[in-house]
This record gives C-alpha cells, sequence and structure tokens, in this order.
C-alpha cells in the first residue's frame, strides 16, 4: 500500500476566511456553491457570480450539466413546493423555473446527453405490505433547449424518514452530504440501462428502472451514497460498511476492500479509481475536562453532567484503483466529517469539504455566547463552518480554497474552456 499522508489541526478551518475562489494561487476551479443562503458562481472571472437574489433556508440540490453550461438546482418556495430552476452560465439573467413539486429525496442531475432529470411527486400514494409504503413519483427529462418536459417512468419512492439532533456538526454534515438524519444521499440517475434511484429516503438502496418496460430491479437493499460512473455502467457506493462496485448491465455486485467507516464516495473522470473518505471516532470526547461538563449541563439543564459527551471525530480521504485495488491515503485530519470529494477532470486534483469538530461550539455554550436550548440556527451553525480544500494528486498538498462554500459542484464540461 502507498500512504501519503497530510495532516492537518482541525482548528484550521475555524481560521479560513471567505475567499473568491478564481483568486486562489495559480488554480481557478469553476464552481457552484452556496454562500448566505445565496447561489453563487466562482472561479469564472474576478468576482463571484450570484445567481439568486434571495437567500434560501435550503437548496436541496445542484447540478451541471456535462457541457458546462447549464446549473440547476432545487430550492423551496413560499408554499412549501419543491421547485426546479435552471440558469444558463453562458447568458447570464436570472434563472428561470422549470418545474415545481419535486420529490424533495431525490437529487436533480443530468443525463451524458445533457438532458435534465428530475424527479416529482405525483401527491399519490402506494401502500405497501413490507415497508411504510411511498409516494408514485414521475421521472422526467427535458432538454435544456427545448424545454419540453417527457415523462420516462414511474417508480414507488419509500417514506418514513424522521429525527433531528441538538449538534450543529450534525445539521452541517447532513447538508453537505445531501443526507436526511442519519441516512446516506440518495441517488437519482439516467443511464443507457435505464434510471437508477434510490429505493426510500434513507438513502439506502438502489434500484434500476427500465424505462422500456417500466419494471424496477433492486440491485442492492443496503448500499448507500452511491453515485453512478461517468461512463454510466457502474453505480459505486457504501454497501453494508463496504465500498461495493454494481455493474448495471448485470447486476453484479463486487466489493472493494476499504477501510473502516466509509463514507463519502466519487468517481476518478476515467472511471478507472474511486475516492472515498472515512468518519472513525478517535476515543477522544468533548467537553475534554470535568469542569467543561460541569458547565455544559448547567447550560444545558442536564442534571448528569457525565451523560454529556460528543466523540471526536477523525476524517480521511483515499484514492483506490479498480484495477488491482491498490490504495493510497491522501489526508488524515481530525474533523467531523468529509461532506464532498470532487475529483477535477483533468486528474491532477480533488477538492473535499470538511466539517470540524465541535471544539468551538462546546467553548461557545460554555461561555454563554450561544444559548444550546435554541433551534440549530445560524449562530451555532457558524460554530461549524464547512470549508473547501484542494487536494493535489501531483505533490499531495493541500490548499484551503475558502469558507462558506457551501455544498459545492464541479463544473468539469467548463474546464475545456478555462
Amino acid at each position: 500500500m502507498r500512504t501519503r499522508f497530510v495532516i492537518l489541526l482541525a482548528a484550521l478551518a475555524l481560521l479560513v476566511p471567505l475567499m473568491n475562489v478564481s483568486a486562489q494561487g495559480e488554480t481557478s476551479y469553476p464552481l457552484a456553491a452556496i454562500s448566505g443562503g445565496n447561489v453563487y458562481l466562482y472561479g469564472f472571472g474576478d468576482t463571484p457570480i450570484q445567481v439568486t437574489e434571495t437567500p434560501a433556508q435550503n437548496t436541496l440540490s445542484m447540478a451541471w450539466s456535462p457541457s458546462g453550461q447549464y446549473l440547476a438546482f432545487t430550492r423551496w418556495d413560499e408554499n412549501y413546493a419543491l421547485v426546479l430552476w435552471l440558469y444558463d452560465q453562458q447568458a447570464g439573467g436570472a434563472p428561470v423555473q422549470v418545474a415545481s413539486g419535486l420529490a424533495s429525496g431525490l437529487p436533480v442531475t443530468f443525463s451524458a446527453d445533457n438532458q435534465l432529470v428530475y424527479a416529482v411527486d405525483t401527491g399519490q400514494f402506494e401502500q405497501s405490505e413490507v415497508g411504510p409504503g411511498g409516494p408514485i413519483t414521475n421521472a422526467y427529462v427535458v432538454d435544456p433547449v427545448v424545454g419540453t418536459p417527457q415523462q420516462i417512468g414511474t417508480f414507488t419512492f419509500g417514506v418514513g424518514c424522521g429525527g433531528g439532533s441538538s449538534s450543529p456538526a450534525d445539521w452541517r454534515y447532513w447538508a453537505e452530504a445531501g443526507t436526511g438524519p442519519g441516512g446516506a444521499h440518495p441517488i437519482f440517475a439516467l443511464t443507457s440501462q435505464g434510471v437508477v434511484y434510490s429505493t426510500n429516503c434513507t438513502g439506502r438502496g438502489v434500484t434500476l428502472l427500465n424505462t422500456q418496460s417500466g419494471a424496477s430491479t433492486v440491485l442492492s437493499d443496503t448500499m448507500g451514497n452511491a453515485l453512478v460512473s461517468p461512463d454510466g455502467t457502474r453505480v459505486a457506493g457504501v454497501a453494508d460498511g463496504q465500498l461495493t462496485v454494481i455493474d448495471l448491465a448485470t447486476g453484479q455486485s463486487t466489493p472493494v476492500a476499504s477501510q473502516p467507516g466509509a463514507d463519502q464516495v466519487a468517481w476518478s473522470a476515467d472511471g478507472a479509481t474511486l475516492f472515498y473518505s472515512t468518519r472513525q471516532e478517535t476515543g477522544r470526547t468533548l467537553p475534554a475536562t470535568p469542569d467543561e461538563q460541569q458547565q455544559l449541563a448547567q447550560a444545558l439543564g442536564a442534571s448528569d453532567p457525565s451523560m454529556l459527551e460528543f466523540p471526536v471525530m477523525t476524517v480521511g480521504l483515499y484514492q483506490v484503483a479498480l484495477a488491482d485495488g491498490t490504495e493510497s491515503t491522501l489526508y488524515i485530519s481530525e474533523g467531523y466529517a468529509i461532506g464532498r470529494i470532487l475529483p477535477t477532470p483533468d486528474g491532477a486534483a480533488v477538492l473535499f469539504s470538511e466539517i470540524p469538530n465541535l471544539d468551538l461550539w462546546v467553548q461557545q455554550v460554555t461561555s454563554g455566547q450561544i444559548n444550546p436550548m435554541a433551534d440549530v440556527g445560524q449562530q451555532q451553525l457558524d460554530t461549524v463552518p464547512v470549508t473547501l480544500f484542494a487536494l493535489s494528486l501531483v505533490d499531495g498538498s493541500v490548499t484551503a480554497v475558502g469558507t462558506d462554500l457551501n455544498q459545492a459542484v464541479l463544473n468539469t464540461g467548463a474546464y475545456g474552456g478555462m
């Protein structure tokens, strides 16, 4: 095993100021990200381009077209309907509404030929003898140029998810990774074999919908955090804690040797390599001292301070060659989670986002700066800011791109024009 370690203190993530991505060193990364509740483009000029005019509490999904021209994203409107918007990066102007009433648990994506792919909740519910059942959901594609949606299939998307947390790190992680509480991020993608979608709202379970026959075939009952390969022939994810690849034509599942705590997954542009992250407990907890435990207990109104322990996590980023299983350790650091992994199409770097541990939150709660009994609002979320890093696959160096660049999506199609 070839190993390359880059160890950074988690506290570094708290010190990086908000930056213009296009001005970082000699490299510009064309991407979209959410900052202050609005969608911005970075790396397309000297200053960020603001796409939306009003902040949204939740932007659930964003995706670039393979051509690099269009950015699709979903946001809740004032009537709590999930709306799909499309922004033309070349033409500029205001984003255009494409559809409303989207299924909230599924992402928007693009097909290889630049068709926008999305799912709409019909409002009808299908009962199930096994599990809670779910809404009947229609799959659509639309050509951004022509603008006429075409229905390509119907399936049932299982429901029954819920939950929450008093930890702002959990909420940051769930938003950044696109998961629900305690779940995995879902998959929804059109391939030559059909539509690959998550079986239910937990994001675990992968099913293939044949758009010709309408039949659905379960590929895995347990795979989560799944992504389709760049050529559309395979899907990779984490099944029962094991990195796994499934062939969409045959349904054959192949486990890939991986470290414990495998979490987020990404494909290299050529489909020959997988990148994946890990999350593991260090064995240490916060608060670190009995005095801090007592102060936190008083702030939370808890009678037993020893029950107030938050695990300190460590994260890792790995690269594995699928041909022979050769693995490289790219990055290890104390941190709560890696939310996103974004390999560049030229193979020179991989971007990743990291959420820090709860050190600052504990400090501000015990000092009285934060009321932990209140809902998890922006003040608490600010103690666990997302930091976007760029890791060179040439020399292993890690550069902080910026903070408050949430849910970043890399415009791989823009590389040819830069």
